[in-house]
């Protein structure tokens, strides 16, 4: 599906679609094949200055394959078998233009800020990807917005046997009423 949102300094062009048979997924996200975002951010042919770059994830050899490339200049194009991989060429290139050192980041914070570069670690574009036909099927992949209906019940009222809230007593809940009471709060479509 085609669609135009945009959140912060990132447009979402095209949402893609995700592919169960192919490794376009791990445990807690879906990279879908054909995503393409827009991202401003500095730019690397002229300092001091910021530009547009395009986000993709196509397919390269039965892999994903994310590119980062400069909206003007084709030079300017970063390739990695991961998001993390991409942004890192296009970090560390523009540390070098630039005369600084490149922020030192374990793998896992490279991994989720490639993913929030990119767009498809945002929560709301996230929850997009997970309703798209197909994101259920992947093996191994566990949703983290869309849970199974069995588990989204609206907890019962409390009995007040005189109708009337102001004249009862305040209860304080245990944290163990509210764990087994609480309803899955879903972000974006709650509101």
């Amino acid at each position: 599906p085609r669609m135009v949102f945009q959140i912060g300094s990132l447009c979402v062009l095209q949402i893609g679609r995700p592919q169960p048979e192919l490794p376009f997924h791990d445990t807690h996200q879906i990279f879908p094949l054909g995503f393409v975002s827009l991202r401003r951010f500095h730019n690397l042919a002229k300092p001091h200055s910021h530009c547009l770059y395009v986000c993709e994830i196509r397919e390269h050899n039965g892999m994903p394959n994310f590119v980062i490339s400069h909206q003007y200049d084709p030079l300017l194009t970063f390739h990695g078998t991961t998001a993390a991989k991409a942004l890192t060429q296009l970090l560390a290139r523009r540390a070098k233009s630039m005369h600084l050192r490149l922020p030192q980041m374990s793998e896992r914070q490279m991994a989720l800020e490639g993913a929030l570069f990119f767009g498809f670690g945002i929560a709301a574009v996230a929850q997009l990807i997970e309703q798209l036909p197909g994101a259920k099927s992947c093996k191994g992949f566990r949703p983290r917005y869309s849970q199974p209906e069995a588990l989204q019940k609206v907890p019962p009222l409390p009995k007040n046997p005189s109708g009337c809230a102001r004249c009862e007593p305040f209860v304080k809940r245990t944290s163990v009423f509210k764990a087994k009471h609480a309803v899955y709060h879903r972000p974006f479509i709650n509101r």
